[in-house]
Formats: C-alpha cells, structure tokens, sequence
C-alpha cells in the first residue's frame, strides 16, 4: 500500500504539531504509528493525494484512530486520490463513537453501506463538491447526536436513500 504522495498535519489546539511526508513509505504503518504516539490529539488534519480508493484508505484510518483515544475531529477536506474509484463503500467508521465532526474530500462521490452507523457522538458532516450519491442503506444510522449535514451548492447529489439518516434523531434538516 504505497502512496503517491501524501502529507500528514496533525495539530494540537490549532498548532500545527507533526507534519508527515509519505511520498516514499509505506501508509500503514507510518499512520498508525503516529496517530498512537499523538493520544492527547483531537484534531487531525490530513492532506494531499494519495493512490489507493477511498475504500482502503478510510479502513487504514479508522484502525489508526482506534489508538487515538481523544481525537474527535477529522479533516479530510484537502485529500485527494488518483485512483478511479471514489467511493467509501461500507463500514469504514461504524461504531467510532469518539468522532465529533468529520470534513469529506472534494472527490469523494459516494457513501455507502453503514459508513457511519452509530457514530453516537457525530455532531457534523462536511461533504466535499463531488459528491453523488449517499444511496446505501443505514449509512449514518444511529448517529444520535448529528445536526449539521453540509452539502456545497455546487455538489452533483443525485441520491440519498430513505434509510440513510435513520434515527438520527438530533437531525433537523438536510
């Protein structure tokens, strides 16, 4: 699992606290590894582009921050990746129930089976421009505590199943 080029800001309170270039190693380790020597981080901000889906990508992060015991907001905003599939197919953060707020990339298109299912204390989910489609069942299932869904103006949302937002019982409006 190679990266095509990748960089890593993790910050603490707004300060800019480690900064990983993995344009020649490896992924997998070196977020891990990180991430669990970070366990006073709640903030982490990753950017750049990498090679692999989104799909094997999202699974990667969710292990790393499973050792990340205060970190509450991810910021995926300013990821890309090169690889034709753009999509989180299922399961990726179920049951990460310490993430508050997560930001997609911009090239994401869709989400799918159970990505977010009971994710109890996700509060916020910033989409990216890309996406299309939220069109599994159970996708943010269970995320009591989600009140803000943010789609851009210029997204191309062509679809999002009926049981997408179910029980989601602190969400307003979409």
């Amino acid at each position: 699992y190679e990266t095509a080029s990748a960089v890593f800001d993790v910050a603490v309170h707004g300060a800019l606290y480690f900064v990983f270039d993995g344009s020649s190693s490896t992924l997998t380790a070196d977020i891990r590894s990180t991430v669990a020597d970070l366990s006073t981080t709640a903030y982490l901000k990753i950017t750049g582009q990498i090679s692999d889906a989104y799909t094997t990508f999202f699974t990667e992060i969710n292990s790393a921050i499973d050792n990340a015991p205060c970190l509450v907001e991810l910021d995926l905003s300013e990821l890309t990746t090169t690889a034709s599939d753009k999509k989180a197919t299922q399961n990726h953060f179920q049951d990460c129930t310490r993430l508050s707020s997560i930001s997609l990339p911009n090239d994401l298109t869709a989400i799918g089976y159970c990505t977010f299912k009971d994710c109890t204390n996700l509060t916020s989910v910033t989409f990216g421009t890309g996406i299309q489609s939220i069109g599994a069942d159970s996708a943010f299932q269970g995320c009591t505590a989600l009140v803000s869904v943010t789609f851009p103006d210029s997204a191309p949302l062509a679809l999002i199943d009926s049981t997408s937002f179910q029980d989601c019982s602190s969400l307003q409006s979409l």
